[in-house]
This record gives structure tokens, sequence and C-alpha cells, in this order.
């Protein structure tokens, strides 16, 4: 039941009009006194009037036919019907009586001008009402409004981005209604035993026991599903096998991803949709055919119906399972480089559902419309673009494969420690043997000079040249103290020989 306060309902409106409009006429009539309307304006006047009552009669019985869902509403109608036939009887009555009664000829006069003034009113209004462009649309609005007025209660909604905003039970009335569908949406209307149609953007005027079957978004849509938590099969209930990406790998590891679908209601053509490109052309592009299917093949599953918004996101991830089943695990995690293997699956959907064609069994070469693209094609559905992330798997072989994987990574570096060992050990030799060889040459610097010269220095001489030598290294390189004093010892054994013959012998005395 509506609770609709009376200051706000149809009857109540009239009834005030009506009493408002008879006390000022009354008080009018005492201040001006008689008065009468004579030639061809008073029968003009007449003629509209009977003729607009003529109609508003066929409307209210047009109104009866078509019923109203509560019995105030069948009251109120039955009573404005009653209103304008005896308005219509009391025209007839004053143009049979022989006698002219002037007050009666004047009030019904006044109240037919009433009458025609409201009509007009209504009649001018519809025109803002609705953002109405064609004769046929206005002549529409006009009906509403007027059907409206006498009682007549038809769903009026207005559609926004695939949802369909409305009052309370404005779905179940039964009489012809008015549908503003913004450029993003489309809609389909049924009766109670079939669907009728279906229509986009614009205002739409639906016919009585036409209602609103479903509404659609025109747009680009994504639908994604997490990986979740990889439990068993009984902990996760019905609705969790239902709406996660959980599959087994051909060795039996269950594995999961991030799915995403972008897809939309398709265009009617194979280019790029429109999307707003086009600015002189709406921007989503309405195929009244595409809307049709997704609609009137609802798929039903055991316990629910699927909407179309919901198919492609499920069919994306049954292609998963199945092509998971193809792959072991270490091939999922492994990558050679230049594509991993949810890509490989990532690019396997796509060619089953994007483009619509897979190799047949029979003949080489041949193409025909996979089973998951046909399934599309027949709900009116094109799929834009797929994406696998971050794939899953079990926390235990997660676990197991680090410990796996530390082992390896342990293994190789102690591998590369002991080679690393070997090689200091290589470079440590090679640099004392070059050392050596490096002290050799600077301590025989000057003795070699002296034999390139001819000379042939006696021992003492060659010690000498040695020593010095050796004294100029130690105090030349920036060492320690032990060597400034091994300098001053090798200083005392030249002291020494300064002492000796050239043999290296003490002197007689």
């Amino acid at each position: 039941m509506e609770r609709v306060p009376y200051s706000r309902r149809t009857g109540f409106i009239a009834l005030a009009g009506l009493t408002i409009c008879a006390g000022l006429y009354a008080f009018l009539f005492s201040r001006t006194g008689q008065s009468t309307l004579q030639g061809p304006f008073f029968t003009l006047v007449w003629v509209l009037s009977v003729a607009a009552l003529l109609g508003l009669l066929a409307l209210s019985l047009e109104i009866l036919r078509f019923g109203a869902p509560s019995t105030g509403q069948w009251l109120g109608m039955i009573s404005r019907f009653v209103v304008l036939a005896a308005w219509l009887s009391s025209h007839l009555v004053f143009l049979s009586s022989p006698e002219e009664n002037w007050l009666y000829r004047n009030i019904l006069t006044d109240l037919d001008l009433g009458l025609l003034m409201t009509l007009t009113m209504i009649g001018i209004t519809a025109q803002f009402v609705l953002p109405v462009e064609t004769i046929g649309d206005r002549l529409a609005a006009i009906r509403r409004l007027l059907g409206h007025a006498l009682g007549e209660r038809g769903p009026v909604m207005y559609i926004h981005e695939g949802r369909a905003i409305e009052a309370h039970g404005e779905s179940e009335r039964a009489g012809p209604g008015v549908f503003l569908v913004d450029q993003a949406s489309a809609v389909v209307f049924r009766t109670d035993t079939a669907f009728t149609r279906a229509a986009g953007p614009g205002v739409i005027f639906t016919k009585p026991g036409e209602r609103l079957a479903e509404a659609l978004d025109l747009r680009r849509q994504e639908r994604r599903i997490s990986p979740g938590a990889l439990l068993p099969d009984d902990e996760n209930g019905s609705e969790g096998r239902l709406n996660r990406s959980r599959a087994i790998t051909r060795d039996g590891i269950p594995v999961s991803a991030e799915i995403t679908v972008e897809f939309m209601l398709d265009p009617g053509h194979e280019a790029e949709p429109r999307e707003g490109r086009n600015p002189e052309k709406p921007p989503f592009e309405f195929h009244r055919e595409s809307v049709e299917r997704a609609v009137y093949g609802h798929v039903f599953s055991e316990f629910e119906d699927v909407p179309w918004a919901e198919l492609p996101l499920r069919m994306v991830v049954d292609l998963w399972r199945e092509e998971v089943k193809r792959w072991n695990l270490d091939d999922l995690l492994e990558h050679d480089g230049r594509r991993s293997a949810l890509e490989q699956i990532q690019a396997t959907i796509l060619g089953k559902i994007l483009t619509g064609s897979e190799p047949a069994g029979s003949g080489e070469g041949e193409q025909t419309t996979g089973r998951e693209a046909a399934i599309l094609q027949s709900r009116g559905i094109r799929v834009l673009d797929v994406h696998l992330r971050n794939l899953r798997v079990p926390p235990e072989i997660q676990a197991e494969r680090q410990l796996q994987w530390r082992e390896r990574w342990s293994g190789a570096v102690q591998d590369a420690l002991n080679d690393a060992s070997e090689e200091v050990e290589r470079y440590r030799r090679r640099g004392n043997q070059e050392a050596n060889q490096l002290l050799l040459q600077k301590l025989t610097a000057s003795l070699s000079d002296l034999l390139e010269a001819g000379q042939r220095p006696t021992r003492r001489d060659t010690l000498n040249v040695l020593l010095a030598d050796a004294i100029r290294l130690l105090n030349d390189d920036d060492l320690n103290p032990e060597a400034r004093r091994l300098a001053s010892r090798l200083q005392l054994i030249v002291d020494t020989l300064s002492s000796m013959d050239a043999n290296c012998q003490e002197l007689e005395r």
C-alpha cells in the first residue's frame, strides 16, 4: 500500500480545485449580475467542451479496462468517470430543454471554459515535462499527463548507468508508463507472459501492461576475482567454489590466480567500440540485437539466475581451469625470459574467446568458432581483454619450494665460495712470485748496470752494491719501524765490509 499524504493525492487536489473554483465563481457571479454569451463563440465553446468530455470519457473507459492495483484507485477512477458523464449529460439536458435558463447556461459555459483552459494548460505543460522533440512523442506526453490527472498509474523510471531509479512499487504499476534512459543504458521490456522489445537511450513510452524486464549498462565493464586462500573444497563451501579461481595442475597441485575480464555489449561491428571517441555521435553504441540476446538468453545455474554481466568471468574461470590441467607446477613457475606461463595461458584464453576461432579437429588449416566464443556471441557479449596475475600455490607447497630453493642456493653459494678461495690462493701465489721477481730486479739493478758496463767488481764491491740497493729500498718504502731497524743493521754490515780487502778478508796489521 502506498503511503502518500492526502495533500498530494489526485482526488484531494481535484476536489480542492473544484471547491475553490466554485466559490470564486459564485462570488464573481453575485457581483456581476446577469450575463449571457451570444453568437458563434458560445457555439464553439460548447462544441469543444463536448468533444473534450467525450475524449475524457473514452480515456476513462480505457483506464477502467486495464484496471488498477488497488480498490481505492478503482473507486477514484469510477467517481471521475461519473462526474464526466454527469457533466456531459447536463449539456444534453440543457439542449433538449424547451426553455432556456440563463443561470444554468452561464454555469455550464464557465465550467466548459475552465475545462478547455485546463486541457490547454496540460497540453502546454506536457511539452516541458519530458525532453520530447517529435510530434508523436509530444502527443504521448500529453496522453500520459492526462491519464495521470484521471488517476491512471503507469511505471515512471529513470535508468542511470544500467540501474533503474524508481519509487516504491513503481514497477508494479500496470498503466502506460514513461522511461528516461541515459546515454550509457539500454532497457528490455516485458509483459506478464513474454518479452516485448529492447530500447536504447532517450524517452521511451510504454504500453499498458508493459514493464521493465532488465536495465543494461552499455559501457565497458570489468569483473575481477582474487586468488583467495587455497583451502580444501569442504572448507570453501559452494559459494567459494563458484567465486574463486582454484585450479588443479597436471601433477595434482591446486593453484589460483587473480583473473580480470573486460567486456561490453557487442556494438554490432568488428571495429573498435566508439566509447565517446566521436563527439558528433552518442558516446556509447546501442545494438538492439545484442541487448535482446543478453536478456532473452539468460543462463540458469543450479540454484540461481546468472545475469549476462557475470557470464564472461565464469567462462574465463572455466577456461583457466582447463588450461592449468595441461601444465605442471614447475612449468607454471618457470620463466623462459620471453613470456611466463600465465602470459601464455592468457594468450590461449584470448584466442578462444576474443578472436572466436580455434583449430578444427578435421582438416588442416580449417578454423571453426569455438564453444566459448559461440556462447558469448549468443548472449551479445564482446570480451575486450583478459588479465591473469598473481599466481598462488598452497602454503605447504610454497614452503617446500622455498626450502628447495634455499638448499640449491646455499649449495651454489658454497661452491662459489670454494672456487673463490682457490682463486684467491692462486692469485696470492702469483702475486708473491711477481713481488719476489720485482724485489730481485731492484736488488740487482745496480750490479746489473756495472756488469753491462763491462766492469768486474770484487766480492766486497759486489756486496756493497747489493747492500746499498737493499738499504735504499728499505728507506724509500713507507715501511714499519722493523724495516728501518733492518736498514740500520745492513748499514753496520756495510761499515764492517769497508774494513776488509777486496776478497772480504780482514786486513793484516
